[in-house]
């Protein structure tokens, strides 16, 4: 009986993603008159899908770069299909579940360990983590500041606040380190012992590498946001790029909580839709061009995915 109700909670966490998604877009698609999924799709002009996969490139490229740089790896060609392999498992599957692909992907190409890759991993989403924090300081301060809706705005100062005072209990906490009231808390000695295995990965890496890592983030997520940016301009919203990184960014925090859907679906057409409709957007017709930018945004990755897969599987470059 255990068994049996172990094998069916097991079908049901495969399956919900699934069918939380599609309840969430048939709520935002039944508000709209006469939507027709097929006909939105298709007005999407080709020009822009070649945009979306060369720029989707150019990201994957940098990217590539900032992994070679930190794994040491020479097979830039190699590890590019790698990562757009891997990537594609990021981009379907919830709560960046799709992190584990990298750590098999890297033993079975590169015969890196495990324990070697999760621990570098490690140190490149503090990185991302550095990057991503302060581009969502200056877009939260910039939309809170500029952008005219009472709504929109308090939600970005607040963030804006709510990263300020992050920054300062962090660095407080942290001089206060020898303090009993923090050293005896749990939550405080996992978040110390993830900041002191990234302090020590930090300097064993040499200070030129650390700036080389730095700005390849810096330009990875720069592009990323770009991509969306030109996108969202070429789909008709005229957009702010601050808004287009406020909006990406706080969508990339909500998926780290305990949402679990496939690919972002319902989520993402949610919360670009709720922002844009505060900020003067119809509601009636930014949805459709958000399911379409959304549409978009995936295709490249699924795209990539299956080209580094099919490569990868044709040709042995296990470990060459």
């Amino acid at each position: 009986m255990t068994q049996s109700i172990k094998k069916t909670l097991k079908v049901l966490n495969k399956i919900y993603p699934l069918v939380f998604s599609a309840i969430l877009i048939y709520f935002l698609a039944s508000k709209l008159k006469e939507y027709n999924f097929i006909e939105q799709i298709l007005k999407i002009r080709w020009w822009i899908v070649a945009v979306v996969l060369i720029m989707f490139g150019a990201i994957k490229l940098s990217n590539t770069f900032r992994y070679a740089s930190l794994y040491k790896i020479k097979e830039k060609k190699k590890l590019f299909l790698v990562l757009s392999f891997c990537n594609s498992f990021l981009s379907l599957l919830p709560f960046r579940l799709g992190e584990v692909s990298y750590v098999k992907s890297f033993k079975d190409y590169f015969n890196i360990s495990h324990w070697l890759v999760a621990k570098k991993l490690v140190l490149l989403r503090f990185f991302d983590l550095i990057v991503v924090y302060l581009l969502f300081f200056i877009s939260s301060f910039y939309i809170g500041s500029t952008v005219k809706g009472d709504v929109v705005g308090c939600v970005s100062l607040l963030i804006f606040g709510g990263l300020l005072v992050g920054l300062l209990i962090f660095f407080i906490v942290f001089i206060l380190k020898k303090n009993n009231l923090f050293t005896k808390n749990k939550y405080y000695q996992s978040l110390a012992n993830l900041v002191e295995k990234t302090r020590k990965e930090l300097f064993r890496v040499d200070k030129k590498a650390i700036t080389i890592l730095f700005f390849y983030s810096l330009l990875y997520w720069f592009l990323r946001i770009f991509s969306g940016f030109l996108v969202l301009n070429f789909l008709g919203l005229e957009l702010d790029f601050f808004l287009v990184a406020f909006v990406s960014l706080l969508l990339l925090l909500i998926g780290l909580f305990p949402i679990k859907t496939f690919a972002d679906f319902g989520i993402f057409e949610g919360g670009w839709t709720y922002f844009l409709v505060l900020i003067g957007f119809n509601y009636q017709e930014v949805l459709p061009t958000i399911i379409n930018f959304h549409i978009l945004s995936l295709l490249p990755a699924v795209f990539y995915g299956l080209i580094g897969w099919m490569i990868l599987k044709t040709i042995n470059f296990k470990n060459s």
